[in-house]
């Protein structure tokens, strides 16, 4: 699906190996009557407006050199297109295309793209041999003579999406799959010849100060439509909250409706969205983490006594897991984050005005070096090394996405190669799954060895840019990746660094596009898969940041090597971030498949002092609660599922004889329910009621086993299919909590 909004009405029926596509303005008559064209061969097109979401400069790229023709021939000889003298031979390629993304208006015509062919469609009747079905003289003719409206085309698209030839009748131009075209019926609009009512301005008028502010803000940047986030992040940050005349002037700025970035800012929980005459926010924000590890160790009474001490000009709020389980309980004082936190150390951050981000030593671009680093991608980039051999070194160490899913990362590797190109890469950085801080704790103490993972498999995929999607709780981490990518010498592709604003949702690979696009962080349907259809519709590589981390060593050491490690018949390392009521905490790098007993004695120096191991969580929120009886179990891939669990990210969450496994699943349930992007019932409501559910002091575990499994077998994505994994579980696996519940029944 190339770039842009866009609205896919390509039928169940059709077996097309390809889709049609149009890229217009719809204010165009030539692009009306194009489209008009397609429909009447009985097209379903994937329609792509320029003003809404300008296709991608690599797309339009692409577009030009299939059509053979110079970029220059894409725009329109309109005054903007003198006034800048874009004729001039000193503008390249590249630079017009960027100079597009800025002004979409200058993209004009009309270009189709189908199995047969990719052409600017000036004269309109230019696109007739790119159909797939012919379409008859009269009609043709019938259609080039009328001035079609977008709202009336919009309005035949459903027609047409039944692949009949009974469209745009109320133009009259009436035509049947069984009986051809019919004659043109003259069409006379209700309203003309009607004297029209003085203009008057409609809808929200733009603040002229906000609009000044906002124009200054976004001087020398691009317009657009995917740096949305991006731009709502630099108000966020400039004024500490987002306010309605901000927001309306940024949709006015960035050509877009209110509604539309109205939506996308109070989808992100990190934007403090100020409605008109509500109070601003307080300058400071205190932030505490209230995910399950942060909650056993005391979150919840922290909070209530930052609330009544914190003083005027503090707003101390609750925060999903932020990735510090290991220093729990967390909080974040502006930027900086408290460790251990404690109610002392937190107020005398606030009161020393300690806000800023705190960066950690880490091994610098010149140290990396030194250990060799970038030696692989030089020898790659210059053909010592081939593709093939390193494809070959990870499928033959079977490494697997380690983010979660565990897709082979070679076998994926290989699929996206073999996609049409232009291709891009999407890294997700998005560690939201509470428990897990790995990609963390890599990004922060060995930052280039990501950094290279990242260049190879750009350079396997060829993909000419490269988006690294970082959620916004790891500033530091950002900070870091923002000052060694500058330090990496020229040549490669483009990087761009891209902020996550609090969604979980967006480290769902799909809903990752989405955001990465400047949208809501919807979960895609599937199929299409993001290796056939990603980010901006291009084929797209989505690797996990340790899954990179470990390319190097990877390839350099042989997959043998690899192989070699790991216990219990399992193969590998694994990283687990390891949580909860044990010794020492943190990211344990152990052989794949060690059994629970085994990471915490040998890798975590036990149980924390006080503490009876009772139960752990094997993969964070969603990877469900095993007894401490269930201890010999490996934890790795393909080994925890038939007990209705999984390992995930590998984020482990160690309770004791101190804690309440109810509890502890009725803290996630709600961390799901607050995470849910609401797209689908199943999750929306199911997640609400089984939390409701989960509060009462009876569980009706009947009711609560089969709304699991409808969140199960109905949900669009893994949020709603695993977030009853942990209910599941305890009623599954410890029965003495409903012991004294039967015994009243």
């Amino acid at each position: 699906m190339p770039g842009g909004n866009v609205v896919n009405l390509k039928t169940k029926g059709s077996r097309r190996p390809k889709v049609v596509t149009i890229y217009h303005n719809p204010a165009s008559g030539i692009s009306r009557q194009v489209l008009a064209l397609l429909l009447a061969s009985g097209e379903a097109p994937i329609v792509v407006e320029y003003l809404k979401t300008p296709p991608s400069p690599a797309r339009l790229k692409y577009l030009a050199r299939k059509m053979g023709v110079p970029v220059r021939r894409l725009f329109r000889k309109s005054v903007r297109f003198a006034d800048f003298n874009l004729s001039n031979p000193k503008w390249t390629d590249d630079a017009l295309l960027d100079f597009m993304s800025r002004a979409p208006e200058l993209l004009v015509y009309p270009i189709v793209e189908t199995p047969k062919g990719v052409r600017v469609c000036r004269p309109p009747d230019s696109v007739l041999p790119l159909l797939n079905a012919p379409v008859s003289d009269a009609v043709s003719s019938g259609i080039l003579s009328a001035d079609f409206t977008a709202e009336e085309l919009n309005s035949s698209l459903h027609i047409v999406s039944q692949q009949r030839y009974d469209l745009l009748k109320d133009r009259g131009i009436l035509m049947s799959h069984d009986q051809g075209p019919q004659k043109v019926i003259p069409f006379e609009h209700p309203g003309e010849g009607r004297r029209r009512a003085k203009p008057t301005p409609k809808g929200r008028q733009i603040d002229p100060k906000a609009s000044e502010e906002i124009e200054f803000l976004l001087e020398g940047k691009s317009r657009r439509r995917d740096m949305l986030i991006e731009y709502l992040h630099l108000i966020q940050d400039k004024w500490g909250q987002i306010s309605a005349a901000h927001l309306a002037a940024l949709a006015d700025e960035m050509k877009l409706a209110f509604a539309e970035v109205f939506e996308v800012a109070t989808f992100y929980a990190h934007f403090d969205v100020v409605k008109e005459g509500a109070p601003d926010i307080a300058p400071v924000t205190i932030r505490v983490c209230d995910s399950l590890t942060c909650a056993m160790l005391g979150a919840e009474a922290l909070m209530k006594e930052l609330k009544n001490k914190a003083g005027p000009g503090v707003r101390v709020v609750r925060a999903p897991c932020v990735g510090r389980c290991d220093t729990a309980p967390a909080a974040e004082v502006g930027h900086n984050f408290v460790d251990h936190a404690t109610v002392d150390n937190v107020l005398a951050a606030l009161k020393q005005h300690d806000t800023h981000v705190h960066v950690p030593d880490y091994v610098e671009y010149e140290s990396y070096i030194a250990q060799g680093g970038y030696t692989l991608l030089n020898s790659l980039r210059s053909g010592k090394t081939s593709k093939e051999d390193i494809l070959k070194a990870l499928e033959s160490a079977s490494l697997r996405g380690l983010g979660g899913a565990g897709f082979p990362t070679g076998r994926k590797w290989r699929a996206v190669l073999g996609e049409p190109g232009p291709r891009l890469m999407a890294i997700n950085g998005d560690e939201g799954e509470p428990g897990t801080f790995k990609d963390r704790f890599y990004l922060e103490t060995d930052p280039h060895r990501f950094i290279e993972g990242m260049l190879i498999g750009a350079h396997i995929v060829e993909a000419a840019e490269v988006y690294i999607y970082l959620r916004d709780e790891y500033p530091a981490s950002r900070e870091i990746l923002a000052r060694e990518i500058a330090r990496l010498p020229a040549g490669g592709p483009t990087l761009h660094l891209r902020r996550g604003a609090g969604a979980y949702i967006c480290g769902e690979e799909s809903a990752l596009l989405e955001s990465i696009e400047g949208k809501r962080g919807m979960p895609r349907h599937k199929p299409p898969y993001p290796f056939q259809v990603g980010l901006f519709g291009l084929p797209t590589l989505i690797n996990n940041v340790e899954t990179l981390w470990w390319v190097r060593d990877i390839v350099e050491k042989g997959g043998e090597w690899w192989q070699a490690q790991g216990r219990n018949d399992r193969h590998g390392l694994r990283s687990y971030s390891v949580s909860g009521r044990v010794k020492n905490p943190g990211v344990k790098l152990a052989p794949a498949g060690v059994t629970i007993t085994e990471l915490i004695e040998e890798f975590c120096g036990g149980m924390a002092d006080g503490h009876k191991f009772r139960a752990y969580l094997p993969g964070g929120a969603s990877g469900g609660i095993l007894p401490a009886s269930m201890n010999d179990i490996p934890l790795d891939f393909g080994t925890l599922e038939k007990y209705g669990c999984f390992i995930g990210s590998a984020a482990v969450v160690v309770l004791s004889d101190k804690d309440d496994v109810k509890d502890a699943a009725l803290n996630l349930m709600k961390f799901f329910e607050d995470e849910s992007c609401g797209q689908c019932t199943p999750c929306r409501v199911g997640t609400q009621k089984a939390a409701a559910l989960m509060e009462t002091r009876a569980w009706n575990r009947d009711l609560l086993n089969e709304l699991s499994q409808t969140m199960r077998d109905a949900s669009i994505c893994g949020l709603g299919q695993a977030a009853s994994n942990p209910l599941t579980s305890v009623i599954k696996y410890f029965p003495e909590e409903f012991a004294p519940q039967e015994a009243a029944e």
